[in-house]
């Protein structure tokens, strides 16, 4: 990655650490069920190829500067169990977009809830951010119930935001200032 190091972030259980190419089969694991990708905004993939192509445009968009993404890995048994990332990251406002997906055989064991407090740390400490936000569909209660948990605010709907399933969807606008981070 031009020569910088990929930032490797770490909690009790998790290692959150650079989407290597050798990654693909894991994630497709995830990316290709239907109930993991419900609340993403991707089409299920249909094959590891696909999975590979994710990652190299992942890998691109950090050189670049816009996006980054790390694999997070469970480290009692290394095995991958999601990613999570800045989607965008503008600059010169300041401001990124979160965004993460956890294999569905992980929901409900406390895993985004530890690796969200890292990845916020590392956005307004080492990139400066201002601003994270993140978009949500109302119907991913624990999306949104996470988002609460860790300060966010809910600000409004994006009324028919995002084509999903060749309809357009609303999506719920979070977001969360440095001087708001870690006061719940």
């Amino acid at each position: 990655m031009s020569g910088e190091q990929f930032p490797r972030l770490e909690t009790d259980r998790l290692i959150l650490r650079e989407m290597v190419l050798e990654d693909a089969p894991q994630l497709y694991r995830y990316w290709s069920d239907s109930q993991t990708v419900q609340y993403m905004n991707i089409e299920k993939l249909k094959k590891v190829q696909e999975a590979e192509d994710m990652i190299a445009l992942l890998n691109s968009l950090y050189e670049k500067r816009e996006a980054v993404r790390w694999t997070i890995t469970e480290k009692e048994s290394g095995q991958i169990i999601g990613t999570c990332g800045y989607n965008s990251w503008e600059k010169e406002s300041q401001r990124a977009e979160v965004g993460y997906d956890l294999g569905w055989q992980h929901w409900g064991r406390g895993f985004m809830s530890e690796a969200l407090p890292e990845l916020l740390a590392y956005g307004f400490q080492v990139w400066e951010l201002h601003r994270i936000e993140a978009k949500v569909y109302p119907e991913n209660e624990a999306s949104r119930r996470l988002l609460n948990k860790l300060g966010f605010t809910e600000e409004g709907v994006l009324r028919k935001y995002e084509k999903r399933q060749n309809s357009y969807e609303d999506v719920i606008l979070y977001s969360l200032l440095k001087g708001e981070f870690g006061e719940k």
